[in-house]
């Protein structure tokens, strides 16, 4: 599975001329369409999983129990079908989206179309949510961005 992923990896960074494929190989976080991003590898059971983790910012403190709340609901509803989760950053208190992918038939053009949806989500959850705390805190609850699927015609 490692030599797998490290292939993968270097295939994409070759893909998109980013050099020094062995740091995004090593977990170093990278910058996407203006969003942090950063892949990994694991295996689960018998599958070998890519995981990619977005950062979607932070959250104000006035509008965390609306938002966590949503969070939490939509990971207890979805995750079971998407295979995908919000979580909370230890080190920077951000709001992380983790999802993952079958590694073994992902390629360096499926990576990056899931990459450019995910970062794209992300900046337009960003977007919604600056809109949302100047506006309503709950309309947070209403007006939250829905992931779309890599194959989706909806890609931007």
């Amino acid at each position: 599975m490692k030599e797998r992923f490290e292939k993968l990896i270097t295939a994409f960074c070759a893909a998109i001329e980013l050099p020094c494929p062995e740091r995004m190989i090593g977990g170093t976080p990278f910058s996407m369409n203006q969003v942090v991003c950063s892949i990994s590898c694991r295996s689960h059971g018998n599958d070998n999983l890519l995981l990619i983790h977005i950062d979607f910012g932070e959250v104000t403190k006035e509008a965390e129990a609306v938002i966590f709340y949503a969070l939490l609901r939509d990971n207890f509803l979805d995750f079971s079908l998407k295979n995908c989760s919000f979580g909370i950053s230890g080190l920077s208190g951000h709001i992380v989206y983790a999802s993952s992918y079958s590694i073994d038939i992902m390629t360096p053009d499926s990576l990056l179309a899931a990459l450019t949806t995910l970062t794209w989500q992300a900046k337009l959850w960003r977007t919604n949510h600056a809109t949302v705390q100047k506006n309503s805190i709950t309309g947070a609850l209403t007006h939250r961005p829905h992931f779309l699927s890599a194959t989706s015609n909806g890609m931007p």
